[in-house]
């Protein structure tokens, strides 16, 4: 009778050490496969968006929807930013027009990082992140501060409608020199860096395709313009395409 010859210790090891080159090799391809795949969908969320507002501009002559409320017009004790209880739906304008769809207003990146390195700031338990994009401020919203400009209708936009954004993935952290505002709720506030304070505030996010293993600074974020296309940003140009004004434009 034959005996079957077994693996040798050493063979084992050559596998095994195969096997473990192949995961290296492979693992990185699967990572950006995948963030492409995120990316692809919160794309498309902002594409929804923009269509939303193009069919609420028309129903509403032409006046953008307030960005403090146009998703949530009341706030619950123990809710916190986008960190809301599951029994409290939204109930703002612009609701109806996404088609009630709650996973249309979430960036799967976000929602990743913010369950990896964000516990929802001061939410009691039980809340759930339900939203990440945020809306232009210096759209449909009266500022009382004299730097700050707005428009409330789409007839008083002055700069190119391919040029400012209605929508975009926000960073969510603080950041020395960029955010200084620790946490997106409904609105996008850039800071033009001649105004008192100068630095950024709000500004887009930067947490798609990042190139190190730090989520919030050297990758690019998404948004949606009035035109409709959908396109990549970076924190550096928040302002530059938030703001719907030509004053300020040739101080950039």
């Amino acid at each position: 009778m034959t005996r079957k010859r077994a693996f040798t210790l050493v063979e084992l090891l050559v596998v095994m050490a195969i096997i473990a080159v192949l995961i290296s090799v492979l693992l990185p391809a699967m990572t950006v496969a995948r963030e492409h795949a995120r990316s692809l969908v919160c794309k498309t969320n902002l594409k929804a968006y923009g269509q939303s507002l193009t069919i609420y501009l028309q129903d509403n002559e032409g006046r953008y929807p307030n960005p403090r409320d146009y998703l949530y017009t009341t706030s619950w004790a123990g809710e916190y930013g986008p960190w809301r209880f599951p029994e409290h739906e939204p109930s703002g304008c612009l609701w109806p027009y996404l088609g009630e769809q709650a996973d249309a207003c979430k960036c799967p990146t976000f929602e990743v990082l913010a369950n990896a390195y964000y516990s929802g700031g001061t939410a009691r338990k039980g809340a759930i992140l339900r939203y990440t994009y945020s809306m232009n401020a210096y759209l449909g919203h009266i500022w009382e501060d004299p730097d700050k400009g707005y428009i409330l209708k789409e007839t008083e936009l002055e700069r190119s409608p391919a040029t400012i954004c209605s929508w975009a993935d926000e960073a969510a952290w603080q950041s020395a020199d960029f955010a200084f505002v620790g946490i997106n709720d409904t609105l996008l506030v850039a800071q033009h860096k001649c105004w008192p304070g100068g630095g950024y505030a709000d500004v887009f996010a930067s947490y798609h395709f990042t190139k190190s293993k730090n989520p919030y600074r050297d990758g690019v974020g998404n948004a949606v313009f009035l035109d409709g296309h959908v396109g990549e940003v970076i924190p550096e140009e928040t302002f530059e395409k938030t703001w719907p004004l030509r004053k300020y434009m040739n101080e950039m």
